[in-house]
């Protein structure tokens, strides 16, 4: 029987990785993070091809039950002697984090003999034994505020050691908006799924390595019930860097079109676009502007890049 390899956990805001890469190179470990930084609430398992959408109902479900929290990434911590790790401990809403792990362990993400849930977000793996105490010493005082907004699927590619971030579950209820018409079911992501990449015809990408690179900001419209198992209706792809916030691509698919939803989700794009302080997107001109231009976008007539303007 196919299987693939899957694990649950939280990814911290991008904006901390180098923070956090700085500390692992002070404990001496050279090479940046292969995985991404996290904390695992569902240890790597192995999940049967047939078995995904249970999976995908079980992280939808927990996912929804569960409003954003705070937690904090505060001092060092050694799972020694019996293993020799080095990693930071993790304060705030523990009754948070804890009803949202048992939540997940479930169905095919279930493992019988499962060790005492004990949140933490590894720095060195393995460590010199005679190290650990220097290095728990150095990383006192550690105190790196977190508001959790999401959980992340990673899974294991065919590369060793590569993890690949697949999707990403906001907290809380969905937005679901015109009810008695056409449903959609909004989520605002930070990563480009493999079926927002089909439909925008993009590259699928996970969220953003570091503070320092353009961080995805998407929008995805799905069919009710929003379990997981409705049909994408529409998408828009951007970016937020340095260089500004930038929507790269919005489509809708082909049996939804006609029906409002390329304006709901351009709506609800620049809604989050605003919500996380931008006062002004821009896009390519390219075809299909008029879509933009019926919805506040104006042309910015600049002769070595024109492109079109929103404020927000």
């Amino acid at each position: 029987m196919a299987r693939t390899r899957l694990f649950v956990a939280l990814l911290p805001e991008p904006d901390t990785w180098a923070t956090l890469d700085a500390y692992r190179r002070s404990l001496g470990v050279a090479e940046p993070f292969r995985i991404p930084p996290h904390v695992t609430l569902v240890p790597p398992v192995n999940v049967p091809v047939d078995a995904l959408g249970e999976v995908d109902r079980t992280l939808v479900a927990a996912a929804e039950s569960q409003r954003p929290f705070e937690l904090e990434l505060a001092e060092g911590a050694t799972f020694s002697p019996g293993a020799p790790t080095i990693q930071l401990s993790v304060r705030g809403d523990l009754a948070a984090l804890g009803r949202l792990r048992d939540r997940l362990v479930d169905g095919p993400l279930d493992r019988p003999g499962r060790r005492p849930f004990v949140p933490h977000l590894t720095l060195v793996p393995s460590a010199d034994p005679t190290a650990i105490d220097a290095g728990l010493r150095s990383l006192e005082g550690t105190s790196i505020p977190w508001s959790v907004g999401a959980v992340h699927v990673l899974e294991r590619r065919a590369d060793p050691g590569r993890w690949v971030t697949v999707a990403e579950l906001p907290l809380g209820d969905p937005g679901v908006v015109a009810r008695g018409g056409l449903a959609s079911v909004l989520r605002v992501l930070h990563m480009v799924p493999a079926t927002v990449a089909d439909l925008c015809r993009v590259a699928a990408r996970g969220p953003a390595q570091d503070g320092r690179a353009d961080r995805p900001l998407v929008v995805a419209a799905e069919a009710e019930p929003g379990d997981g198992t409705g049909a994408l209706q529409a998408a828009a792809v951007g970016v937020m860097g340095v260089a500004g916030v930038e929507l790269r691509a919005l489509a809708v698919a082909e049996p939804f079109r006609g029906l409002g939803v390329g304006s709901r989700v351009l709506a609800a794009w620049c809604s989050a676009a605003a919500e996380r302080g931008a006062r002004i997107v821009s896009a390519p001109v390219e075809p299909g502007a008029g879509f933009l231009l019926r919805h506040g976008f104006t042309p910015l007539d600049h002769p070595e890049d024109p492109r079109l303007v929103r404020l927000l």
